[in-house]
C-alpha cells in the first residue's frame, strides 16, 4: 500500500523542488530521512556550490542506495563534502580518481559507514584531491565496528607512509 508523500521524510512530492531549474546555491544542507537522487540532481546544478552536507539516505525510486561516486560527481566545484550515510563499493575511489574536481577538497566526512571500500584507492584519492591542510573523517556505524577495525589501521598506515601532504 503506497504511503502518503506528504507524510514521508524525504523531499519527494515537494512542488517547490520540482519547479527549480536554475539556482545559485553556494551551500547545500539536507537533513532528511531520505533524498531521491533525481531531486539531488536538480539541486546540484549551481555552478557556485562548494559546500554540501547530506544527512540523508540518497536513493533511487526503487529504494536502492546511490553509490557515493554518482553523488560526488554531481558537485564538480566542491570543497567541503559531508555525507551520512555513504554507500561505497570496492571500486568507488578508483572511479572517483578518474573524475577531475575543479577544486581541492578542504574537508571530507563520511559518517555512519556500513560497507567496505578499498583503502589504497581511498588514500590515493585523498592525496590527489586534497588541499595541503585538508581534514577528513571516517565514522563507522556502531554496528559495523568490524569494518572500522579492518579498514582504519590500513588507512592510517598508508597515510603515515607519505613523505608529504598528509591530511589531518
Amino acid at each position: 500500500m503506497p504511503t502518503d508523500p506528504s507524510r514521508s521524510f524525504g523531499l519527494i512530492g515537494n512542488v517547490f523542488l520540482n519547479k527549480i531549474y536554475r539556482n545559485s546555491l553556494k551551500e547545500l544542507s539536507i537533513n532528511s530521512g531520505f533524498t531521491l537522487f533525481k531531486e539531488l540532481k536538480i539541486l546540484s546544478k549551481s555552478p557556485n556550490l562548494y559546500k554540501v552536507e547530506l544527512y540523508s539516505f540518497v536513493k533511487n525510486e526503487n529504494d536502492e542506495p546511490i553509490p557515493i561516486v554518482e553523488i560526488m560527481v554531481l558537485f564538480p566545484n566542491i570543497k567541503n563534502f559531508n555525507i551520512c550515510p555513504p554507500h561505497f563499493t570496492m571500486e568507488s575511489f578508483e572511479k572517483l580518481l578518474k573524475f577531475k574536481f575543479s577544486n581541492k577538497f578542504q574537508k571530507l566526512r563520511f559518517g555512519s559507514i556500513k560497507n567496505e571500500f578499498d583503502p589504497i584507492t581511498f588514500c590515493t584519492f585523498l592525496k590527489e584531491n586534497f588541499d595541503d591542510d585538508a581534514e577528513f573523517s571516517l565514522i563507522f556505524h556502531w554496528n559495523f565496528r568490524h569494518l572500522e577495525n579492518q579498514l582504519l589501521p590500513r588507512v592510517k598506515e598508508i597515510i603515515n607512509g607519505w613523505e608529504t601532504k598528509k591530511p589531518k
